[in-house]
């Protein structure tokens, strides 16, 4: 189980990337062909287009900010960020059609139009990025997560670097007759735009905003930028993007001219060698999230940027005419470069957390304006740097260039980069937020947010009666573990003993052992040992899936007299969702499963629909109506779901007062709570507690601590309780997981009574 609050499915993760797939379809055809358009299309001198340049993008960075501070005071149902995927789609694109179209005007008049329309497209461009990044901050308060959504991120984002790279000159010469075809370019722009539109709106569609700033006063911009200003890491990140835009920048921009001047016959191979480099980058963005963990995100930026620093430097040396060498380092540049991408954007959402920890009010999307700050700025740099360099050493389209203009172009293909890569190193040198700082700030911000949530429902948990203890405990705090004294322990270790061996009425079971992760082959034998071990201890078993070998587990544990709770996995992929759930119908009408789940927390993770679970629940009931069916989601998923709610047989919930922060001491009353609210709204069904434990090792969550005390004690609580009150409870889990660390982080692995080595924890 992970936070409700925290963990993302992969379908969001992927829709989330498809905005900068979006972008960059834009984004690459700027950044690779303007120059070439402007210089040898729309037949403006190099320098002219070296000072559109830096004039457009220098002015349209200082409206960054103003845009992000719009954003963060947009409210609508959609959220903050969200909604400007719709409503800035069309003017992105239209805006980006009309820089690519050559005015029948000439002199001043035409040059006017240039500038025009390339200011309209970026400040399009940024009232679209700008809340598309935000939303970014907005979608977990996980680092570790945004982190790898931002691996999601820029592999999508290298897609459009496969289709412009490949088909942007073909398709120019296909609808224009030649390579700098007015029409050409401008018939491809638009194909390119209408298929921006599509996935910005697909975006929109399958993402949703978690993180809810505090209640804020209107008007309060002055204040904003103020904090801006004191935000360290925010202002270390403006430098580091400006020189890793201007290094990008005109390694791209230049890309075009050293292929088709500097390598012989090299613009046959312009296309292959920059896909090469785009998947090299996505090899680069796919160890992003792994290496990242283990080095820290500072620490593997300058690592990553000194490298293709070094690259750079390399290219210098390599004879142009070494087609071979030039390609495998340009593709080595792009390896390591890779992982910068983005590292960047999620030290920008842990530098909008920072803001938040000191100042104690979010500004998410002014925070990330810094983001397309530095784009624009690094843009205005290397945009103008490109066309005075290409001025200066004597570029002019159509003719055969000078040594003197080629070397030029070695130049900005090497060691003029170079010196960008260099300076983004020393500006990260002064950005102080590490992986341990990340963290305490993280835990800090959750006890914060608590504390707020609690004042907003006026319900502290001091007001609210502790449950009885069955043995004194010392308090824990958010930063030191919780422990029981001797006694107390013993105490609660033999209750739980007697718990068990009284038999509890459900324990959640997984069946990876250890080292296995999902899709691994499973072990028939070992799970059955598994389940014969537990068989005294619980009358049922949850079971979460039906596919991949899980149907066999779920024989197996009806073979050794479980009844059992038997789930469909459901994740919003239409083949996956159908495989799961014929599996579970033909569980169902095999006599293997006394109660059929559907999904588990999908409403919450915005996988599939209220409308959509309804379907399925009637589905299922025509399919296998001797089984009673309901659906599994968070207490607060079931809030207002009037429609599922008359549809279901039974109410699965998911409860976990660690996720929300609480100390231990008062899981017991916020676990009550939440069973509460949930029988509001159970018109009568059938309730059942489908998860809910405490992890015995790991790293706070707010006030909660992960520990073998705060294990034994919400256990003991909880079971007690539960036999009490006669309750449907399912304890999460039977045995640890290992491979859970990778979804939840170093809690993942500690959630169960044995563990993967299958001894009991708490004897």
């Amino acid at each position: 189980m992970n936070s409700p609050s925290s963990r993302l499915s992969v379908a969001e993760k992927i829709g989330y990337g498809f905005g900068d797939f979006a972008s960059n379809l834009f984004w690459q055809m700027f950044s690779i062909f303007i120059a070439k358009y402007y210089t040898d299309v729309f037949l403006l001198s190099a320098a002219q287009m070296g000072t559109m340049m830096f004039v457009t993008r220098f002015g349209d960075a200082f409206i960054d900010p103003v845009i992000g501070a719009i954003a963060d005071r947009t409210h609508t149902r959609w959220g903050h960020f969200r909604p400007y995927l719709l409503w800035m789609a069309l003017p992105m694109a239209v805006t980006a059609v009309l820089a690519f179209t050559v005015p029948d005007l000439s002199g001043t008049a035409k040059l006017v139009y240039a500038y025009v329309t390339l200011s309209l497209m970026m400040l399009a461009y940024s009232a679209v990025n700008i809340p598309y990044s935000g939303l970014l901050g907005v979608l977990t308060p996980s680092s570790s997560e945004r982190t790898s959504v931002c691996s999601y991120r820029f592999v999508m984002a290298l897609l459009p670097v496969f289709i412009i790279v490949n088909s942007a000159l073909p398709l120019a010469r296909h609808f224009g007759g030649s390579e700098n075809s007015p029409r050409g370019w401008q018939v491809t722009m638009t194909l390119y735009a209408a298929l921006a539109v599509v996935l910005y709106w697909v975006t929109f569609a399958m993402t949703r905003e978690r993180v809810q700033p505090e209640p804020r006063v209107e008007g309060s911009f002055g204040r904003d930028l103020r904090d801006l200003g004191r935000n360290r890491p925010w202002i270390a990140l403006c430098v580091v993007g400006v020189a890793a835009l201007t290094f990008s920048n005109i390694r791209n921009t230049v890309a075009i001219y050293y292929f088709q001047n500097v390598v012989p016959h090299g613009g046959r191979y312009f296309g292959p060698v920059m896909t090469s480099g785009a998947l090299a980058f996505i090899v680069g963005v796919m160890a992003t999230s792994p290496l990242s963990r283990r080095f820290g995100k500072r620490n593997f930026y300058m690592l990553s940027m000194g490298l293709a620093a070094a690259a750079s430097v390399a290219f210098y040396f390599v004879p142009a005419s070494n087609l071979a060498l030039v390609w495998i380092v340009q593709t080595l540049i792009s390896l390591f470069a890779a992982p910068t991408a983005p590292l960047i954007w999620a030290m920008y959402a842990d530098a909008a957390d920072y803001s938040e920890w000191k100042n104690g009010r979010r500004a998410t999307g002014l925070v990330f304006s810094a983001a397309s700050f530095a784009q624009k700025f690094g843009w205005a740099v290397g945009g103008a740097g490109t066309g005075y360099l290409l001025s200066y050493f004597g570029y002019r389209p159509d003719v055969a260039q000078s040594a003197y203009t080629l070397h030029g172009m070695v130049l900005m293909a090497s060691l003029i980069p170079a010196a960008g890569a260099l300076v983004a190193m020393l500006g990260l040198w002064f950005y102080e937020l590490d992986e341990p700082s990340v963290r305490t700030m993280g835990r800090e911000l959750d006890a914060m947010r608590q504390e707020r949530q609690r004042a907003a429902v006026g319900a502290a948990p001091s007001a609210v009666r502790a449950a009885d203890a069955p043995a004194a405990a010392a308090p824990g705090t958010a930063g030191t573990p919780w422990r029981l004294d001797a006694g107390g322990r013993a105490e609660l270790q033999n209750q739980l003993s007697q718990c068990l061996d009284r038999g509890v009425h459900g324990l959640c079971f997984g069946p990876y052992l250890g080292g296995q992760s999902p899709g691994a082959q499973l072990d028939a034998e070992r799970i059955a040992e598994r389940l014969r071990r537990l068989r005294r201890h619980a009358q049922w078993l949850r079971l979460f899936s039906c596919t991949q070998g899980h149907d066999r587990v779920a024989r197996l544990a009806r073979s050794q007299g479980f009844r059992t709770m038997v789930g469909a996995w459901l994740s919003g992929d239409p083949l996956r969702d159908q495989r799961e759930f014929d599996a579970l119908v033909e569980l169902a009408r095999d006599s293997q499963v006394d109660l059929a789940m559907l999904g588990n927390e999908t409403l919450l993770r915005g996988e599939l629909s209220e409308q959509q679970l309804v379907e399925r629940v009637q589905d299922f009931r025509k399919r296998a109506p001797a089984v009673p069916v309901g659906v599994v989601d968070a207490h607060s998923a079931w809030a207002g779901r009037q429609q599922l709610l008359q549809a279901v047989d039974v109410v699965g919930v998911n409860c976990y007062p660690f996720w929300e922060g609480c100390a231990v001491e008062q899981a017991q009353p916020r676990l009550r709570a939440m069973l509460e609210d949930t029988r509001g709204w159970l018109q009568g069904k059938r309730l059942v507690i489908a998860e809910t434990g405490w992890p015995s090792a790991g790293s706070p969550q707010g006030l909660a601590q992960a520990s073998p005390d705060a294990a034994l004690r919400y256990a003991v609580d909880t079971l007690s309780w539960a036999a009490a009150e006669g309750l449907e409870l399912f304890y999460f889990e039977a045995f640890d997981e290992s491979w859970k660390v990778g979804e939840e982080g170093d809690v993942g692995d500690s959630w169960g009574l044995w563990n993967s080595r299958e001894q009991f924890k708490f004897a």
